[in-house]
């Protein structure tokens, strides 16, 4: 038995129930072992990780294809993160060494896959998990120009969600001006309320990215805050971005 699945590029693969809910099994039971066994569970991160990154790597179709599966994956992810640094406290290691290392593995492949596809869903779910792998990793770990780099491709992020809202808008009044003047009624409206949501919520989740990185690392932060104050002002200043400065 068979299910169809979207790509991020709207291509349409089928994949083998079976197999599917196999993988998803297999990354929800990560999830459990490290939230219930947090620090205990430190000795089994590593091979842990190595199951995981294929559903984050997106290095081939079956896992790209996937998007729900990746989800639980970086869900999972971020909690070997934490698992990371509580386990290597309580054995009296540097507490940001592994963590370290699986955040930015995590946001190296997270990055890639922001770059790979322009659903504001599947985007939502990557940046939200970016943020709790930002979180788990706590302070000590993200350098100064590490941030600024993040910082400026979150915002083109956003700029290009923005972009996509405003030609959604267009295109929304171009449609009803058309069915207008042909008597019609506007039945695609649904879907493209649901676009914009859609995209709302990713810029939303953006922005837990960008104060996940101020919550953790504050000092280092400090940086970028002109580029973001000069950010805000150029929202709060139209109506139409507004509710983003705010």
């Amino acid at each position: 038995e068979y299910i169809q699945v979207t790509t991020g590029e709207g291509k349409l693969v089928q994949v083998r129930t079976s197999k599917f809910e196999e993988i998803m099994q297999a990354a929800q039971q990560v999830s459990s072992f490290a939230t219930e066994m947090e620090g205990a569970y430190f000795d089994y991160i590593q091979p842990s990780c190595q199951a995981l990154l294929p559903l984050l790597s997106a290095s081939d179709e079956e896992s790209y294809l996937c998007e729900e599966v990746r989800s639980v994956a970086l869900s999972s992810w971020a909690l070997l993160i934490k698992c990371a640094r509580t386990g290597a406290t309580e054995r009296g290691l540097p507490p940001a060494t592994l963590a370290g290392e699986l955040l930015r593995e995590s946001l190296k492949n997270c990055f890639a896959l922001l770059d790979q596809t322009k659903d504001a869903e599947n985007l939502a779910q990557t940046a939200s998990g970016m943020a709790e792998c930002i979180k788990n990793a706590g302070g000590g770990i993200l350098r100064p120009e590490e941030i600024t780099l993040m910082v400026g491709k979150i915002f083109a992020f956003m700029d290009q969600s923005l972009a996509r809202t405003e030609s959604g808008e267009k295109l929304k009044a171009d449609h009803k001006k058309k069915n207008a003047v042909a008597g019609l009624a506007d039945d695609d409206d649904d879907n493209e309320d649901e676009d914009q949501n859609e995209e709302e919520q990713l810029r939303r989740n953006f922005e837990e990215v960008l104060g996940s990185i101020m919550e953790v690392a504050p000092a280092e932060f400090l940086p970028c805050l002109p580029t973001c104050a000069e950010r805000l002002r150029q929202w709060v200043s139209t109506q139409q971005h507004k509710v983003v400065g705010l």
